[in-house]
């Protein structure tokens, strides 16, 4: 039975964003409301259409129909994962459906049977069609009848290894976000009052505007009107652009912030308006999958094959009908014989692990799939992890991932661990382990790891295949030994590191604020309670590894953590809790910053006589307590939680409650300190730090009287022996647990110190738990552009021109290819007493 719902589109859509948090990081919240209002059909559903499916549905559109009026045969089962052989005979969009609308619960899956044509008559809801491997007069039918409907139009067909796409999105298609990058926003040092507006910025970055795009300011002192205007701009120099005449504005005094304005695009010829779609068509070959030396091109385009390379065609009943078609069935049992590591479950070890399984890789007797990951599975990996479902939370992803893919293909044999790759699993992945594989394919999301695996695989003479994503751009590198250069002969730039002093004492960007945020909750619920741990268990150790600290201030520090954890600041009740969150916030957000301000007045002037508070400086300002402020209320009921679980303290939750005991508490009056030193560039603390390691050296004892000397100050073992303590883990994706709570309140309060924009809750958790922003689509992509690579391995391709190290931006719909770059040869000088072993 063919199901129908009931739709009203006007009604308010709730976003779950601890499902799509990464998505909407990628898209943003618009486009989010935007797509969770569209209705979608998808006509036909081979391979092709159920990977469109699935991506559509994972981004999680409104309603999605599948749409087919055949039955399921076996040239579907090498591409189409929710097919099985028990499913030959039946109806396609039936057998789907249901495994689709798993994929998703706010998604509502509806299936037909019925002809497309008698959709167009029947149901006019749809904001989008899409065809797959349709009939060329199907398709003219189609797209004629979506223009005159203003219904947007797109087309899809695969034949082997070519592919092409079709892009009609109306006669007036508006594009909001040209490029799908974050806004650039750049900090003001200057403006000029004239005629041309010279709006000067730092010289240690190129501000990156381009001429005739759009800015707006916000937080300019004196020339208080550009604020929160738009302006066409123009770009003389890299740190330098023009906003027009400025003299009948106010004087510029300081401070404030220039931000990218992103105009929208209007398209002649999506579902969101988000990034700039196909202009029409889009053609794709991988012809240099297929064995070297079988096509030839003597004259024009013609494409003559050799009849020496004709394949054996396959048996009409083999799973993997249609890909012999293309290979051979010798071909077929290179795969199924094959030995491969996957390393990492996550989105793209999803996908991978899928591909394997419906190109027949590790699937006969001697072949295997080696997969591991250590993660388990969280909630927001639902949206790009397809094997994984709600149920699956908080189990190993290696080993849901390999259940899941059998039921796709029964014949896969898969090994799935849940220990990481490194120096500490070579007794595991031993000389046996990389010596009985084809290769390796990366899944994994940092550098180090990917790093690790490459001199593995270099040690091993073994291909490897890396691959990534970020947002709408993905990558790959094809890794053949002697072939091309390894992984690690090539590395991109290191990101920008923020100044000490910036982050210390002069923050001007909302970027600096939560990463001080993100190093505060280190120093106060982490690391102090982690040491403490260590005393705990073997106190004679811990006092030896403090006398191990390069300088003296290290050593002070440690010691001060343990007695303030364990004697000075140890709360005994929630209201103790509350004392202590209500003196770190004055100690912070006022007493901080009055010093400072001590230490250099708004007047202060350096030695060469410019106004000390000018340029990338902000001059601060200290906050006031407000129990009225919810800004303020959070953090004292997020940092009264966090220090009440570290001592096994029952935690409130009543934010009316705490406000009503905090409003208690007395603090000191502020009180300048004399002699207090304040670092005022990197420069300086680079020179304390190197001086105070120096008389370390020459102070230390390095011996037992220091230990003994250290011991002294500590708490005696005895008194602590019953005491438990318990370190905060920084845990992002948990909203009850206060870690994120704690640091949006944090860097917003000191944003305001600075009068910096804040940021809200999504924007600062993306920064401080360094998420990448990610999207199934481009996965998908991704892990298809891989599987071509693995194709050539197995075909053993000895030119380094078959291989393609690719890179794709699909907010640009942007595609490059290129050759890999060859391995670096030296001359080696040897004479008759050299040996090599």
């Amino acid at each position: 039975m063919e199901d129908t719902v009931d739709d009203d589109d006007d009604k308010p859509i709730e976003i779950d964003e601890a499902l799509y948090s990464r998505q909407i990081y990628v898209i943003g919240k618009e486009a989010m409301y935007q797509m969770s209002r569209s209705h979608v059909l998808i006509s036909g559903m081979r391979g092709l259409g159920v990977e469109i499916a699935k991506n559509i549905i994972l981004a999680g559109v409104k309603s999605v129909t599948v749409q087919d009026s055949n039955t399921v045969d076996y040239a579907d089962l090498s591409s189409q994962y929710y097919f099985n052989e028990s499913d030959i005979g039946k109806n396609r969009a039936e057998v789907v459906h249901h495994k689709l609308a798993e994929l998703n619960n706010y998604v509502h899956v509806k299936f037909s049977s019925k002809r497309i044509n008698d959709h167009l008559t029947e149901d006019k809801k749809f904001n989008i069609i899409v065809l797959t491997n349709s009939s060329l007069d199907e398709q003219i039918f189609i797209s004629e009848y979506c223009r005159k409907c203003q219904i947007k139009f797109l087309n899809a067909s695969t034949k082997g290894l070519f592919g092409q796409i079709f892009c009609d999105l109306g006669e007036n298609f508006q594009v909001i976000d040209t490029n799908g990058e974050n806004p650039l926003v750049r900090v003001v040092t200057g403006i000029t009052h004239d005629e041309d507006g010279i709006v000067f910025m730092p010289t240690d970055v190129r501000h990156g505007f381009e001429d005739g795009s759009y800015v707006t300011f916000t937080g300019v002192q004196g020339m208080t009107e550009v604020n929160d205007r738009e302006f066409k701009i123009n770009t003389p120099s890299p740190f330098t652009i023009t906003i027009g005449n400025t003299s009948q504005f106010g004087i510029y005094e300081g401070g404030g912030t220039v931000t990218e304005v992103k105009k929208p695009e209007t398209i002649h010829f999506a579902i969101t308006g988000k990034f700039m779609p196909i202009r029409q068509f889009l053609y794709f070959d991988a012809i240099e999958c297929l064995p070297e030396g079988i096509y030839e091109m003597p004259k024009g385009d013609d494409i003559m094959i050799s009849s020496k390379y004709s394949p054996i065609l396959p048996t009409r009943k083999s799973r993997y009908y249609s890909q012999e078609l293309v290979f051979g069935t010798d071909f077929q049992h290179r795969l199924g014989q094959a030995k491969y590591f996957i390393v990492g479950s996550g989105a793209i070890g999803c996908e991978m692990l899928k591909n394997f399984a419906m190109m027949g890789i590790g699937c006969e007797k001697n072949g295997t799939v080696f997969l591991t990951d250590m993660d388990s599975i969280e909630k927001s990996n639902l949206n790009r992890q397809f094997l994984f479902r709600s149920s699956d939370i908080s189990q190993m992803k290696s080993k849901v991932a390999a259940e899941a893919v059998r039921k796709m293909n029964p014949n896969i044999n898969i090994d799935a661990y849940i220990d990481p790759v490194g120096p500490e699993t070579e007794h595991l992945y031993s000389d046996d382990f990389f010596e009985q594989l084809n290769g390796v394919a990366n899944a994994l999301d940092n550098v180090k790891a990917r790093q690790y695996i490459d001199r593995r695989c270099l040690y091993y003479q073994k291909p490897l295949i890396d691959s990534g994503t970020m947002g709408t751009k993905a990558s790959v590198q094809v890794v053949v030994p002697f072939l091309t250069e390894p992984y690690s002969a090539t590395h991109d730039p290191a990101d920008a590191s923020i100044p000490m002093c910036t982050l210390r004492n002069f923050p001007n960007l909302i970027e600096h604020t939560i990463e001080w945020a993100r190093d505060n909750f280190e120093g106060l619920f982490t690391i102090p309670a982690q040491q403490v741990e260590e005393f705990i268990r073997d106190s004679n150790q811990f006092a030896k590894r403090i006398s191990q600290c390069n300088t003296s201030a290290d050593k002070n520090e440690m010691i001060e953590n343990v007695k303030q954890i364990l004697a000075s600041e140890r709360p005994k009740t929630f209201f103790d809790c509350i004392v202590w969150a209500r003196n770190i916030f004055q100690k912070q957000f006022y007493n901080n910053i009055a010093q400072l301000l001590y230490n250099f007045p708004l007047d202060h002037v350096t030695k060469t006589g410019e106004r000390f508070w000018s340029g990338n400086k902000r001059c601060p300002h200290p906050i006031e307590f407000d129990v009225s402020d919810k800004t303020h209320l959070d953090f004292i009921v997020a940092a009264s939680n966090l220090i009440a679980y570290i001592y096994g303290i029952p935690q409130v939750l009543d934010h009316s409650k705490i406000a009503s005991e905090v409003v208690k508490v007395k603090v000191p009056n502020f009180e300048p300190k004399t002699g207090v030193k304040i670092h005022e560039n990197d420069e300086e603390i680079r020179a304390e730090m190197e001086e105070q390691s120096r008389q370390s050296v020459t102070t230390s004892n390095n011996g037992e009287e220091e230990i003994k000397e250290i011991l002294a100050q500590l708490p005696k073992a005895d008194k602590i022996r019953d005491i438990q303590i318990h370190p905060h883990e920084f845990e992002k994706d948990n909203d009850t647990n206060f870690h994120i709570d704690y640091i949006v309140a944090t860097a917003n309060l000191r944003a305001e110190n600075y009068d910096i924009e804040t940021a809200d809750r999504s924007k600062i958790k993306r920064i401080a738990g360094h998420i990448i922003p990610a999207i199934a689509t481009t996965t998908a992509m991704v892990t298809g552009l891989v599987c071509l690579e693995v194709y050539k391995l197995f075909q053993g391709q000895k030119n380094i021109e078959s291989y393609r190290n690719s890179f794709a931006n699909l907010a640009l719909s942007f595609f490059s290819f290129s050759e890999p770059v060859p391995p670096t040869r030296k001359k080696v000088k040897i004479n008759l007493m050299y040996k090599f072993e």
